[in-house]
């Protein structure tokens, strides 16, 4: 080894600070310039990101999956020893696409869009077809009798004379394409439209089916003004207005405050301890909560998992800030067991209630009433993993169950004695995971803060290395000077001894 002395302080001054600066530089800097500046950038909506492009049109492959319940003893219905029998039947899978349309760009940091959602039946990944059968109860039958309680007595003879002569029965048989988006024709449905009383309340369909007129529909969903990110990121994905409005009207105090992201958009820098996660579901017309669970990796890439817990569809019974919620009389409410929400006024009147799947996380009463119930937390959780840093969605599984109210009514003579109960119609799953390619676009994006840290590290390691360096060759370059001035000395000694002799 051959170290000059200039050599030595060269690489121990200057290479090892240099190296030690930068490594300082980067370590203390690195992570605010790739978030303000290379991945907020990105984060944003606006037209020249990346993310603009995916929420434009989401290449996330989405599946919409439908289980119908089928009820195999209605003929049993008005003896009270025995339970209406529920068989579950499906799924049936369908693709589903998402595209943002008249787009309008605000000069407040919003953005306002309409959304297509297009579904395609997928029969390889379906347990069933189109065509099977389905009975239940008569959607139609206990819509107009549960509409018909608060008419006048005149109405309510109106109404009982349209539902007689069988053209309410209790129960309907219809294929699960009728049932879906295609829709069928009722003869009371028409009757009622077309009758010219200006009292009575017009259904804005001409005939039925839990999906009508949805399928490739711009308007259906409603318009949405939602926060871009631009003047604060935090604000990304959160909506401002639904239908140019930023309440609902249809329910009490903060419940009926527009809220939430439409669930595929979210700010980023996410933790565990942060508030819980609020997206806006316009099946509903409301905001759902939900709460951190646990951590979860999916296609490699850590996050977070939110779920909806038993506070979702509580009705203020064990969370009072739910009880807003409630449709009926303030001082009557809770007027529901835990566990269901009352959507009437989200779905045109009809007397539907939502739960999750299975009555999953309800009151056992709702469970106990019928049978072919089988709640399971992993096959009707309601949950979304969100990647922390970036709040790209890794994992979306929205479960939710839609039931009818069967009661009698004096004005319907097919419901008349019937026992009132809630009956479950079908439950569904929106489905959602990131691709492989995305996967590794998520990692990366998520690894980007570290990168710089990785890089410093490596940096301050050199410069270690260099001082290790420098000082070995000091210490060889002492011992080899000590070595040399020995070594001078044993030969002047030697001299000395020669001269002297």
């Amino acid at each position: 080894m051959a170290c000059s002395i200039v050599a030595e302080k060269f690489a121990l001054v200057i290479s090892t600070a240099i190296t030690l600066i930068v490594a300082l530089v980067i370590g203390l800097t690195w992570r605010t310039i790739s978030i303000n500046y290379m991945l907020t950038p990105q984060l944003v909506l606006q037209n020249n990101t990346q993310n603009y492009d995916y929420w434009k049109e989401s290449p996330v492959p989405i599946y919409l999956e439908v289980y119908f319940f089928n009820w195999t003893n209605h003929e049993d219905v008005h003896n009270r020893s025995i339970k209406p029998h529920f068989t579950e039947m499906g799924p049936y899978v369908f693709s589903e696409k998402h595209i943002r349309t008249n787009i309008v760009w605000n000069d407040n940091g919003t953005v306002t869009f309409n959304q297509i959602r297009i579904w395609h039946f997928d029969e390889t990944q379906s347990n069933g077809s189109l065509t099977d059968e389905v009975t239940n109860l008569n959607v139609i039958a206990a819509t107009v009798g549960y509409s018909a309680r608060y008419f006048n007595n005149a109405l309510k003879f109106l109404i009982r004379t349209m539902m007689g002569s069988g053209r309410a029965p209790l129960v309907v048989t219809k294929t699960v394409k009728e049932l879906l988006f295609d829709g069928y024709e009722d003869p009371l449905l028409t009757l009622v439209r077309a009758n010219g009383n200006p009292d009575l309340p017009k259904p804005p369909f001409d005939k039925f089916g839990w999906f009508v007129d949805r399928n490739e529909s711009e308007t259906y969903d409603g318009n949405f003004t939602m926060f871009t990110g631009v003047d604060q990121i935090e604000n990304l994905g959160v909506l401002e207005l639904w239908n140019d409005q930023n309440t609902t009207g249809l329910y009490r105090d903060e419940c009926d405050e527009v809220s939430g992201t439409t669930g595929e958009l979210w700010p980023p820098n996410w933790n565990r301890n942060k508030l819980p996660i609020t997206l806006f579901a316009t099946d509903v017309c409301r905001s759902i909560t939900l709460n951190y669970e646990s951590d979860i990796t999916v296609r490699g890439v850590p996050g977070f998992k939110w779920i909806g817990d038993e506070s979702v569809f509580d009705n203020g019974i064990k969370y009072p800030s739910m009880a807003c919620y409630c449709s009926a009389a303030k001082e009557s409410c809770p007027d529901l067991l835990t566990g269901l929400f009352n959507a009437s006024s989200c779905k045109f009147g009809a007397p539907a209630f939502v739960s999750f799947p299975h009555f999953y996380l309800a009151h056992e009463n709702y469970r106990d009433e019928i049978e072919g119930m089988h709640p399971n937390k992993d096959r009707h959780e309601f949950s979304i993993a969100l990647e922390p840093r970036t709040g790209i969605p890794l994992q979306i599984q929205a479960r939710l169950q839609i039931n009818l109210m069967m009661k009698s009514y004096p004005w319907a003579p097919d419901l008349v004695g019937v026992p009132n109960l809630m009956m479950p119609m079908f439950w569904f799953q929106q489905v959602a995971e990131l691709s492989p390619e995305l996967a590794s676009d998520a990692r990366l994006a998520a690894m980007l803060p570290d990168i710089g840290l990785w890089i410093a590290y490596g940096l301050a390691g050199l410069g270690g290395v260099l001082i290790l360096v420098s000082i070995l060759c000091f210490v060889y370059r002492w011992r080899r000077r000590s070595d040399d001035y020995d070594d001078e000395i044993l030969d002047g000694n030697v001299n000395q001894t020669l001269t002297d002799n």
